[in-house]
C-alpha cells in the first residue's frame, strides 16, 4: 500500500465527498491548505478539534498576519 495515497491535501469546511471518506474509512491524514480554506482563526482550529481530523496545515502561501492570528487562536 502507497502511505502517500492516505495523504490528501484539503481545504476547509471539507467537501461532501471529503467528509464522507474521513467518516467512512478513517484512514486518511489531510494536510489543510490555509490560505484558501473558507474558515481561518479559532474557528478552524474547533472545526477540526470537533471532529478529530488528523492534519497538519500548509502556510505555504498565507500572509504574516494570517499565521500570527492562528497562532493566537
Amino acid at each position: 500500500m502507497n502511505l502517500n495515497s492516505n495523504i490528501k491535501e484539503v481545504t476547509v469546511p471539507l467537501k461532501v465527498e471529503d467528509l464522507k471518506e474521513f467518516i467512512e474509512k478513517k484512514n486518511s491524514f489531510y494536510l489543510i491548505n490555509f490560505k484558501n480554506s473558507q474558515i481561518k482563526g479559532g474557528v478552524i482550529l474547533n472545526y477540526i478539534t470537533n471532529l478529530e481530523i488528523p492534519c497538519d496545515f500548509i502556510f505555504e502561501d498565507a500572509t504574516f498576519e494570517e499565521k500570527e492570528d492562528f497562532v493566537k487562536a
